[in-house]
């Protein structure tokens, strides 16, 4: 294919509408695209941000220019050239040439369909560089990870299920899952997946959690659905699109007792979360765990801790009177004053 008519191919339909984040992410990425719905939107500002229509045809017409055939022969490192043949947006024969003409250069061709890096198989891509930098595939265990766990939980969904009836629950529940995955998506989670009658999703920090499932709790309400939710951060075990360990069963304990329209978190949540801004209420319930037990505390979003004020009123009752302005004293301490200066002359 002639470079015209591979940039009337790849990149024509993207300079007609430069908000085509959808084109450019499954052209590059399709199936990064198919399992993360963060990526589309990714490519729309990648898109925007990157530079005028004008400007990136020319920066394609530019790099159609570069020819760098006549140096490879003058390459004088170890080269490690990879490849994946299934990603059919580039043509594999460039990668087959490198590898041809750089002298001791070592093609590696990996499986996925993804063009960019962090796209389908990046592990194994990252283990291989690692692999010829480091001489040893030297990256941490990633079967596990700290993360924050969210789940909210639909109360009385078994009544409310059939009330409504199978058809008219299935799209409550629909709906209910679309407004979970977007705010999830809007406070910088990972939704994990459905659990029937409630959600399941991940965070990098607590904060994030709390507020998205206290906004979870408010959007969903406007459906006619009262939610109990529950926050715990904790390492969890990494498995194929889904999360376990004790953490997950921790947050899930934590969700069943909390109250309609409660979202209770685990101390450990509560106390990484310092400096959030967030109103922690107290909460003497406990959470018996195979390691210890965990104090919760409920998530007050508008309203004051009890017995706050309280303690402050205590605490302006004990506040000693204002020292007086220097030069001003009392007539009781000026006459002991003049008493003890008579006495020493």
């Amino acid at each position: 294919m002639g470079s015209v008519e591979r940039r009337s191919r790849l990149i024509e339909p993207l300079l007609a509408d430069s908000g085509r984040g959808d084109l450019l992410a499954h052209m590059h990425a399709p199936v990064l695209a198919a399992q993360e719905p963060r990526a589309i939107r990714l490519a729309d500002r990648y898109l925007r941000q990157s530079g005028t229509p004008g400007e990136v045809r020319r920066h394609w017409e530019l790099s159609e220019l570069l020819d760098v055939r006549e140096i490879l022969a003058e390459v004088q490192v170890p080269t490690l050239v990879i490849d994946r043949p299934a990603a059919t947006n580039f043509d594999n024969r460039h990668s087959l040439y490198l590898a041809e003409h750089i002298p001791g250069a070592r093609l590696l061709e990996l499986s996925g369909r993804d063009s960019v890096m962090f796209g389908d198989g990046a592990e194994a891509l990252i283990g291989a560089i690692a692999e010829f930098i480091a001489g040893t595939d030297r990256r941490p265990d990633s079967s596990r990870a700290l993360a924050t766990v969210a789940f909210t939980d639909i109360v009385g969904s078994t009544e409310r299920a059939e009330a409504l009836g199978d058809s008219e629950w299935r799209e409550l529940l629909a709906r209910h899952d679309r407004i979970t995955r977007e705010l999830v998506g809007e406070h910088g989670g990972r939704p994990i997946k459905s659990t029937g009658d409630g959600f399941l999703a991940t965070f990098d920090g607590p904060a994030c959690a709390v507020r998205c499932a206290s906004a979870v709790a408010a959007r969903v309400r406007e459906l006619g659905i009262e939610l109990r939710g529950g926050v715990h951060t904790g390492e969890v075990e990494l498995l194929d699109g889904d999360i376990a360990g004790i953490a997950v069963h921790i947050g899930a304990r934590i969700a069943a007792l909390a109250e309609p329209g409660e979202v209770l978190a685990s101390s450990t949540v509560r106390d990484l979360a310092i400096g959030s801004g967030i109103d922690f209420r107290r909460n003497r319930r406990l959470v018996t765990t195979m390691v210890s037990d965990l104090h919760l505390t409920r998530h007050a979003p508008a309203a004051t801790a009890p017995g706050r004020a309280g303690r402050s009123r205590r605490r302006r009752g004990r506040r000693r009177a204002p020292r007086r302005p220097p030069g001003r004293r009392s007539a009781r301490g000026c006459e002991t004053g003049a008493r003890r200066w008579r006495s020493r002359a």
